[in-house]
């Protein structure tokens, strides 16, 4: 029997996607707090924890469809090989 090679996962991507729109955030928020915009200082922290609570959903949905395919192939194969025979 042949092993698929394994993609690369998406959660990697994910990460790496909200890191750089972490960056650009903060580049942004300390570019008007250094022009002397300091009320930003206490209006900046609500969108952050949005986006932090955006990439928790979206890590969370990816592993949720893992899980998923995980007991299908799982199913599969004790439909294919029996119950008896698959050692756990």
């Amino acid at each position: 029997m042949r092993k698929r090679s394994k993609g690369s996962s998406w959660e990697a991507c994910i990460n790496v996607l909200f890191t750089l729109i972490y960056i650009g955030y903060w580049w942004v928020i300390f570019q008007q707090i250094f022009y002397g915009n300091t009320f930003l200082i206490y209006i900046c922290i609500i969108p952050f924890i949005i986006l932090l609570y955006l990439q928790s959903l979206c890590i969370t949905f990816i592993e949720n469809r893992r899980e998923k395919k995980l007991v299908l192939s799982l199913e599969k194969t004790l439909k294919r090989y029996g119950a008896d025979r698959v050692k756990f």
